[in-house]
C-alpha cells in the first residue's frame, strides 16, 4: 500500500485513495529526493520567468544519481515525460510533476503539505497570493486531468473564480495572504474530501482502470 493511503487514512476521510497510472514510480521516492529535484531544478535547469522544462531537462531534474533505488539510479522514467506533454510541444509545467511527486512520495503528511506550500510560495515571503492559488489549482487540475483523475479541466474563468473561493476559504483571518498554517489546515480539509476535484468530476473506477491501462501501453 502507497505512503499517500497511509497518509490519507490520518485524516477522517471515506473516498478512496487517489490513484494514477504507474503510481509506483513516485511512491518509491522520499520526499528528501523530490526536495533535491526541486533544488536541481531551481539551481541548474530554471530560466528566469519559466517554469516549463523540456524533455531533456525533464531526464536532468528528475534524476538523482546519488540515489540507487532497485539497482538502478532513482528516476522518473523519461517516457513520463509524454504523459505530462499532452501537445507534443516538448515542454511541460514542471509543478505538474512536482505537485505529484509530494503527493505520492513517501513522508509524513504534514512535511509533504509545507513543500507543497513553498512550491506554490513563488515570492519566497512566507505565504500564498491569490495569483499563487491560481497557479496551484491550475497544477494541481491540470495533473489530475492527464491522470486520468477528472474528466475534465477548468476554463481560464472558471479556474480564476474556483481559486477565489479557494483562497477565501484558507485565508482564515482575511487578510489576503495564506500562511503556512492557514495551507496546512485548508490542505488537510480538502486532502480529506477531495473537494478541490469534485466540481470537475471524478472518474469512476471503470473508466479510470480503463484510462489506467491505456496509459501504462502508453508508456511501456
Amino acid at each position: 500500500m502507497g505512503m499517500v493511503e497511509s497518509s490519507l487514512r490520518e485524516l477522517p476521510s471515506t473516498e478512496d485513495p487517489l490513484k494514477i497510472p504507474h503510481q509506483e514510480e513516485y511512491a518509491r521516492w522520499e520526499l528528501a529526493n523530490v526536495k533535491a529535484a526541486y533544488m536541481r531544478w531551481s539551481t541548474q535547469v530554471r530560466k528566469r520567468g519559466s517554469l516549463e522544462v523540456n524533455r531533456r531537462s525533464f531526464w536532468a531534474v528528475f534524476t538523482d544519481y546519488e540515489v540507487i533505488a532497485d539497482g538502478a539510479f532513482l528516476s522518473l522514467p523519461i517516457e513520463h515525460f509524454e504523459i505530462f506533454d499532452v501537445n507534443g510541444a516538448n515542454a511541460i509545467f514542471v509543478h505538474e510533476v512536482f505537485f505529484l511527486l509530494a503527493l505520492f512520495c513517501k513522508g509524513p503528511l504534514d512535511e509533504k503539505i509545507e513543500f507543497a506550500f513553498s512550491l506554490f510560495d513563488f515570492s519566497g515571503k512566507g505565504h500564498l497570493t491569490l495569483t499563487d492559488m491560481v497557479l496551484l489549482l491550475q497544477s494541481v487540475t491540470s495533473a489530475s486531468h492527464k491522470f486520468h483523475i477528472i474528466a475534465a479541466t477548468p476554463s481560464t474563468a472558471e479556474l480564476e473564480e474556483h481559486a477565489k473561493e479557494l483562497f477565501t476559504k484558507a485565508d482564515g483571518n482575511m487578510d489576503e495572504k495564506v500562511t503556512l498554517e492557514e495551507f496546512q489546515r485548508w490542505s488537510k480539509s480538502n486532502l480529506a474530501n477531495q473537494a478541490i476535484l469534485k466540481r470537475y468530476g471524478i472518474v469512476s473506477g471503470a473508466a479510470k482502470d480503463k484510462a489506467m491501462a491505456a496509459k501504462r501501453n502508453m508508456v511501456r
